[in-house]
């Protein structure tokens, strides 16, 4: 989904910074697919659950938009980890390990991406569908992102009126790692649309958010009516 997001912003001429933390043959990989739009692309590299990590990840931004001559405007964090687990068995580490990156970090980078928003910006939060939903095994990556829902809200009543906070739930994208394609063709089955959600529909959303000078501190959901299956 970062990809789809950074190419929706790269065609409209945005200069990009791409974080990664150990996906960085994958971050590689999306700048050489990005070299067509012309525009420039910067790779950095953070763990996003580590403050020390932030305070330089930000600092080396700042060094960007002084090199480049440009304001930050745009702040998307979708960085995020599942870990499946059944209540009685989840573990402090994993409890810290999701909530850290899923729901502090966002929180903590869009505080210092509004610093440096001078000019106004916009800020989207990705969710998921499962934020509303009572996944058993799923327990803290449902409350993470519940918890990022709320965060956009707070965040979009404080920020206002230059600064626009949204967030994007999704439901069925990609199937998991490991799944066969019966499997992944059940589920989408299963939605009232009978479709998975597109890349396109993704980038139409996102975009959405970003133009929509009207919209905050809302969560558009785009899950091919997943939300309405009990």
């Amino acid at each position: 989904m970062g990809r789809i997001f950074s190419t929706s912003l790269a065609k409209r001429g945005f200069s990009l910074i791409v974080h990664y933390h150990q996906s960085a043959e994958l971050a590689i990989q999306t700048a050489r697919i990005l070299e067509p739009t012309g525009v420039p692309v910067q790779l950095m590299k953070a763990d996003l659950t580590r403050e020390d990590d932030i305070i330089e990840f930000f600092k080396e931004i700042d060094q960007y938009l002084l090199q480049q001559d440009v304001v930050l405007q745009v702040m998307v964090n979708s960085a995020a980890i599942m870990i499946s687990t059944p209540p009685k068995e989840v573990t402090y580490n994993a409890w810290d390990t999701v909530m850290n990156l899923n729901s502090r970090a966002p929180f903590f980078l869009a505080v210092n991406a509004a610093k440096r928003m001078v000019k106004g910006g916009v800020i989207i939060n990705i969710s998921d569908v499962a934020s509303n939903k009572l996944w058993t095994n799923y327990s803290v990556y449902i409350a993470s992102k519940s918890i990022l829902e709320v965060l956009t809200r707070i965040l979009a009543k404080d920020l206002a009126p230059n600064i626009r906070v949204n967030a994007l739930a999704p439901g069925l994208v990609l199937p998991q790692e490991g799944m066969s394609n019966k499997e992944w063709q059940t589920l989408v089955s299963r939605l009232p649309l009978q479709k998975a959600v597109t890349e396109k529909d993704l980038a139409e959303s996102f975009l959405f958010l970003l133009d929509n000078e009207s919209i905050t501190g809302q969560t558009l959901v785009l899950d091919g009516g997943y939300s309405l299956v009990t």
